[in-house]
């Protein structure tokens, strides 16, 4: 949409690095987002780099399995 020129207000976006996914390959990315043009719309700032989980998003690592289903897998992220 920013290159279009679709977007007709400003976006400052804050992204997150997945943790299971590689570090070289993310940062080449983020990296690549982050450079635009000062008239750009669209504007990626920030990245979230976390080390530890919590236990509402089920990321938190625990002993036993969760209940239910969560994004890190059934006993949270262990890093």
């Amino acid at each position: 949409m920013n290159r279009a020129g679709d977007l007709t207000f400003r976006v400052v976006a804050s992204l997150w690095a997945a943790p299971d996914a590689d570090d070289d390959t993310q940062l080449a990315t983020l990296v690549g987002l982050r450079h635009g043009e000062p008239e750009d719309r669209l504007r990626v700032q920030q990245v979230k780099v976390y080390s530890d989980g919590i236990v509402w998003l089920t990321t938190g690592a625990l002993l036993e399995p969760y209940e239910s289903k969560g994004y890190a897998g059934p006993r949270g992220l262990v890093l």
